[in-house]
């Protein structure tokens, strides 16, 4: 394999044991697949190993390191692209499935142990997004008196809490991964009537005992007893959170918005109450919620207060007697295009149109940015159509920019298929020093000669 024309060499990790027994050893070659396993299997012969296996894990711009070397892999890599346990007190590395021998080492009993789930109802961040609701749940989780936090995606925690207590009760151990956020695993032993739980941190290099304790059988089975069913509650709760959010949403996209003409500052679309009289009782709750939910923000240089519910913002008119909306912050490059689109020569306003026709119009007319060129340290924006605007650059400069875009144009044989990525490569051939930024690089450009 090469890459930028260098001979590119593998990292081949090595799984060893020693003894049938389970748990295994890191190791680590830089060579060929098929080589690292032929001198594995002369040090299986040379150390008596009882197994091995080896693995490309990644690949080098380096000369071959062919020694055999013990391998200590960084905990957060290792939690994030597998599923290892490590044992500190074995020193191996061990799959889930596998059982770790119980910990010698003497640890006092915790006969205060808690699971504590931190922000209750009133804490629970109400989404605003469709995207927060997307098996979601986050809760903050304390375990035991040194409250370690511990974040928790629930929905995809609450089977898995079941199997781990299901497990520990049928074979005296188990084990339970959180992948999300804190890189946290759970390890549990039961025996005399205690349960030992080990909380490992596997968010650095090293992996780090957040919490070792002996805890009473029957506590420990409480406990988390408890928190499966406020993570299922929890996740009920935002079920029906969303069913509402979809509900009101649904309702609020079949009203006909009209875009204000008047505010060219924040382009945006309105509705009147009094032309929705029959829709006035749901309308009215909505305005109790802006009044509830309102937030100041300065959108676009102007100052105003308002409420963000899925990909819009919401806020009242100055009398209260029409409702206004706008894209969110995450599409402010539309409200750009759209707010540039409008001050331009070739805009066309109609009758009751709205955001949407406006952002179609200002594609149709090829009024759509694409890319941002650099030169001579001056920005020129370019658009679908090829025309060229710039804050710094000169009318002269955008003009010969605009005929160097019609030049390539003109000279590219398949039209159809010339794309933004492709004017960015013929514009680097024409200007050496041209620095190129952009989105939507895979559309079909549409350039006037």
């Amino acid at each position: 394999m090469e890459r930028y024309g260098k001979k590119l060499y593998p990292l081949c990790e090595i799984l060893y044991k020693k003894y049938n027994s389970e748990g295994w050893y890191f190791g680590c070659m830089g060579r060929e697949e098929e080589e690292c396993k032929k001198k594995c299997e002369e040090l299986k012969k040379e150390y008596g190993w009882y197994d091995y296996k080896c693995f490309v894990k990644s690949w080098w711009v380096v000369k071959p390191a062919t020694k055999f070397q013990i391998y200590t892999p960084r905990a957060n890599s290792m939690h994030e692209t597998s599923n290892f346990i490590y044992s500190t007190q074995e020193q191996k590395y061990y799959y889930p499935e596998e059982i770790i021998p119980y910990p010698q080492k003497e640890i006092e009993i915790d006969d205060n142990f808690k699971i504590t789930i931190k922000g209750e109802d009133d804490n629970v961040c109400e989404p605003e997004y469709e995207e927060d609701f997307n098996e979601k749940t986050e809760v903050l989780i304390l375990f035991g008196s040194t409250e370690y936090e511990n974040f928790v995606l629930a929905d995809y925690m609450v089977e898995d809490i079941k199997t781990f207590i299901d497990r520990l009760k049928k074979e005296n151990y188990s084990n339970l991964s959180v992948l999300e956020y804190t890189n946290t695993k759970l390890l549990a032993w039961k025996k005399d009537n205690t349960v030992r739980l080990i909380i490992q941190n596997y968010n650095d290099d090293d992996i780090i005992i957040e919490y070792d304790k002996l805890i009473p059988e029957n506590i420990f089975y409480r406990e988390f007893d408890k928190l499966y069913e406020k993570l299922v509650y929890y996740i009920n709760r935002r079920a029906k959170m969303y069913e509402e959010f979809k509900e009101q949403e649904n309702f609020l996209h079949s009203l006909k918005w009209i875009y204000d003409k008047q505010n060219i500052n924040i382009p945006c679309e309105y509705i009147s109450l009094e032309d929705n009289k029959g829709k006035f009782e749901v309308l009215k709750n909505f305005v109790k919620q802006m009044h509830d939910k309102a937030e100041m923000n300065e959108y676009c240089g102007v100052p105003y207060a308002n409420i963000l519910l899925g990909e819009y913002r919401y806020w009242l008119g100055i009398n209260e007697n029409s409702i206004y909306i706008t894209y969110s912050y995450s599409s402010r490059y539309l409200i750009e295009d759209i707010k540039r689109f409008i001050k331009s020569n070739v805009f066309e306003y109609k009758e009751n149109m709205t955001l949407s026709d406006i952002a179609n119009q200002s594609l149709d007319k090829g009024y759509y940015y694409v890319t941002k060129c650099t030169l001579n340290d001056k920005d020129f924006k370019v658009y679908l159509n090829g025309q060229v605007e710039s804050e710094k650059g000169s009318q002269e400069e955008c003009k010969q920019l605009e005929e160097t875009i019609k030049e390539i144009y003109r000279n590219y044989k398949n039209k159809e298929k010339f794309s933004v990525s492709i004017l960015w490569d013929e514009l680097t051939k024409h200007y050496a020093h041209c620095g190129l930024c952009g989105r939507d690089t895979d559309m079909i450009m549409n350039i006037k000669i």
